[in-house]
Parts: C-alpha cells; structure tokens; sequence
C-alpha cells in the first residue's frame, strides 16, 4: 500500500485504518460536487485541498492564478504531505488536482472529473463573477501551470486518467445530473465498503 508519488514516499506510513475515496480533476470540472455529495451520503468527513491551496493564495495577496504560477515546491509538498496523511488516516473524501496520485492504493475508489475548457469557463465566469473570455483565459493558464508543476515537481502527468477506478464527463450533463452521479457512485461505495463505514461512524 502507499502513494504513486515517489517524492512523497518518504512521508509515507505502511499502516492502513480507514476508507479512502478520492475525486481529482481540473479547475471547474466539477470535482468538488461530486466530493461533497459522497461524503455527505456516506457519513465521510470532506477535505479539499483546493481550499488549502486557495487560503495561502489569499494569504499571499496574489490571485489564484497568479500563485498557482509562482508557487514553490514546498507549497505542493505541504499540501500533497497533509493530503497523504489524511489518506493513509481514511474515513474521507480527498477532493484536489491530484489526490488520486498521492493517496495512492491508500484509496479504495478513485474518481476522476473532467469537462470541455469552453464548459469549465461558463461555469467559472458565474462563480467569480468574470466575463467568459477571462474566465476561459484564467482556466486555461491555470491549468497549464498546474500541469507543468507536478510535471516537474513529481513527474507525474496529472491529466492521466489510467489510476483511477471512474472517469466522469461533466462537460454536458446538468447539475442535477452530476448530483445523480454523485449519489449513484456513493452507493457503490456503501454496498461495497459497508463494514468499513460503519467502523468510521463508531469512531
């Protein structure tokens, strides 16, 4: 058992104690939607490292793009480091960019969420209050650089979908269609880890 990352591996522990589900994917593919609702159908406590990474972005008075630009290393060695200990931990849903990678076989389900770059910005524009063609701009640089950085950082291709157990489109479905996924995929992980879970709640 243990993290995919190999950088990380030294921050690994060989015990396992819990349930582990991950959701990772891109800026606005509607990862967080699909964390949320599983962790609130099956009991799971909800952990994002997004809003980790965003708080220091706030911190550091730079916009998200622009931290997600001149991060250093260490940025994404705290975050994957407390993301991994929360993983090996279990009793959670890891919502992040690449919490598949760093948690692991520490996972039992790993999902991956992915959506048209046009979709993402329409959905960003209304969160944030942008116009599309920033939204676009902003979403396209920020995944580049996301990219390119645990390329370097890890060398990982944080696009690879081949480690993951499900592979959701979101580009067209509504949003009470993702919810549908969302749910139907926290059945299957009732049904197939039931003893796990009810270990977690008595905890």
């Amino acid at each position: 058992m243990g993290t995919l990352v190999k950088k990380l591996e030294k921050f690994d522990r060989p015990k396992k104690q819990g349930l582990t589900v991950t959701v990772s994917g891109l800026a606005g593919s509607g990862k967080t939607t699909i964390a949320q609702i599983i962790a609130q159908e099956t009991g799971l406590e909800y952990v994002s490292a997004g809003k980790i990474f965003r708080d220091l972005a706030k911190k550091n008075g730079v916009t998200l793009e622009q931290f997600s630009a001149t991060r250093s290393k260490d940025v994404d060695y705290m975050i994957d480091q407390k993301t991994l200990e929360l993983a090996r931990k279990g009793g959670v849903v890891l919502d992040g960019r690449i919490t598949g990678w760093v948690a692991g076989t520490h996972a039992q389900i790993k999902i991956y969420t992915k959506a048209e770059d046009q979709e993402i910005a329409q959905r960003v524009a209304l969160r944030d209050n942008k116009t599309l063609k920033k939204a676009l701009k902003d979403v396209q640089d920020r995944n580049k650089s996301d990219v390119k950085a645990y390329k370097k950082t890890y060398g990982i291709d944080a696009t690879n979908q081949t480690i993951y157990n499900y592979v959701l489109d979101n580009t067209f479905p509504t949003y009470k269609e993702i919810r549908e996924m969302a749910k139907l995929i926290a059945e299957i992980v009732k049904k197939r880890f039931s003893k796990q879970l009810k270990t977690f709640k008595k905890r």
